[in-house]
């Protein structure tokens, strides 16, 4: 490299180094760069701040919505158990019933005054035990 191009490369670095340095700001620029700063890192605080309680809530409603489901699982489960149950007890009943049936006498319809008929028996209920008269109710002092 020759002695005139030496030159012309110290006058471009000189001029790139003049454009570098920036004039001095005022102290009011400064003041509001340091306010917006300042209210960036507030909202970004409050951001984070935001996003944990979302966080919160939406893992309290992951929680719930898991329980409700497992409780309705739960009762759905002991339903099916009491409806195997109830009909268990259903057939034991129908069995004993007939069993009964079967163990019992058989009565001709001609008997109609038979004790399992359940007319019969209010009849002869109130034939055995007849009501009071109103005369001895008066006998008894209720208070």
């Amino acid at each position: 490299m020759g002695g005139f191009e030496k030159i012309k490369m110290r006058r471009k670095v000189g001029k790139t180094q003049s454009l570098a340095k920036a004039p001095p700001q005022p102290q009011a620029d400064t003041d509001q760069s340091f306010d917006l700063a300042v209210k960036n890192t507030e909202l970004k605080e409050e951001i984070k701040t935001l996003k944990e309680k979302q966080n919160l809530l939406m893992r309290e409603s992951l929680q719930h919505q898991y329980l409700t489901f497992k409780i309705k699982s739960e009762a759905e489960a002991l339903l099916a158990q009491h409806m195997v149950l109830l009909s268990q007890l259903s057939t034991t009943t129908d069995e004993s019933i007939k069993a009964l049936d079967l163990l019992l006498p058989t009565q001709s319809p001609r008997n109609s005054r038979s004790p399992r008929n359940p007319r019969n028996l209010r009849n002869s209920r109130n034939s055995r035990n007849p009501s009071p008269s109103p005369n001895t109710l008066k006998t008894f002092n209720f208070q």
